[in-house]
């Protein structure tokens, strides 16, 4: 069934949407999104810092196995002058990873703020070290921390 190009009285069928409903579209529109943009920002903020303790986590066990299967001692060290500017992982002579600066993520770690970790061959490190991942907003934050059997434990919480 198809409508008549005209209304009874004469006039012509209007297609399309009247100003008062665009105006009415367009302000819940811009209510959303400013509910939705904090809620984002926070979310991206926490997936940045999940991220950064996960990759560190990685690098750790990368290490740790690459000690054990040379059975020699390999190095996670931080680039330039801290942990928030990326760090390398480097074993009998060559490196095996790098990772980039970590934008927007703040490293703290505890004992010693430039140590590196260093696995024996064994797989184990000399003592226990703790790395705290944190973003702008406090309530991101990822703890990554290695016993000295070399195993790191990741967790959602201030270290």
């Amino acid at each position: 069934m198809t409508l008549p190009s005209t209304l009874p009285s004469g006039h012509p069928r209007q297609r399309g949407f009247t100003l008062i409903e665009l105006m009415v579209v367009v302000s819940l529109l811009a209510l959303m999104l400013g509910i939705g943009i904090p809620s984002f920002r926070n979310f991206m903020e926490t997936q940045r810092v999940k991220t950064a303790g996960s990759d560190f986590a990685t690098a750790l066990l990368v290490a740790r196995s690459e000690a054990i299967k040379r059975n020699t001692t390999v190095t996670i060290a931080p680039v330039g002058t801290g942990w928030t500017t990326g760090w390398t992982v480097t074993g009998g002579g060559a490196t095996l990873a790098t990772q980039q600066a970590l934008g927007g993520v703040t490293v703290t770690t505890t004992p010693d703020p430039t140590a590196s970790v260093v696995y024996q061959g064994n797989g184990r490190i000399a003592s226990t070290l703790t790395f705290q991942f944190s973003g702008g907003n406090t309530s991101s934050v990822r703890c990554v921390s290695i016993n000295v059997s070399g195993v790191p434990n990741t967790t959602s919480r201030n270290c």
